[in-house]
């Protein structure tokens, strides 16, 4: 099963959500009106199949004054800082780790297609949350223009096999 994720990638589910690869295109920019570092309910491990991933990590310091708000799912938390702790790059073949309390990222894929193969670690007992700039929110709207402005069914499945025989070649 495919389905477009607002980030600006398509994920293929394998196996009851447990493991799953992501797929960007350059074809595909991002279609989020607003830009949200968030973390995840689960922790993973991801091995990049095909192209280079870059993203940046980040941790948020709760403080009245700060310049970015703390969201899970429509509750607002409070203001915090966001702290960037590293940038990363993971090449084709590598492995990376994410998860944890207080961990958010965010991933610029760059221009080339990016393939990656993530397995689900273990869940945490709370949803994921998100960060946005001050004065910004991520409204049903904005989820629902994301998705609409996002590749048709057809399109993500003929990219999908396309990269697909991409990645096949370089295993090859």
């Amino acid at each position: 099963m495919y389905e477009w994720h607002t980030a600006g990638f398509v994920r293929v589910i394998l196996e009851r959500c447990r493991r799953r690869i992501h797929l960007w295109s350059p074809q595909w920019p991002t279609t989020r009106k607003v830009k949200s570092r968030h973390d995840h309910a689960f922790g993973f491990i991801s091995t990049v199949l095909l192209g280079t991933l870059r993203g940046t990590e980040y941790r948020a310091e709760i403080d009245p004054e700060g310049k970015h708000q703390l969201w899970s799912s429509d509750n607002f938390l409070g203001k915090c800082h966001l702290i960037v702790v590293r940038d990363y790059e993971v090449a084709c073949g590598e492995t990376y780790e994410f998860g944890g309390p207080n961990r958010y990222h965010d991933h610029q894929p760059g221009a080339e297609e990016v393939v990656t193969y993530l397995r689900e670690t273990e869940r945490y007992l709370y949803v994921n949350r998100y960060v946005l700039e001050a004065g910004q929110r991520l409204s049903q709207e904005n989820r629902d223009a994301a998705t609409v402005l996002g590749p048709s069914p057809r399109e993500m499945h003929d990219e999908v096999l396309r990269v697909f025989g991409q990645v096949s070649l370089k295993a090859a």
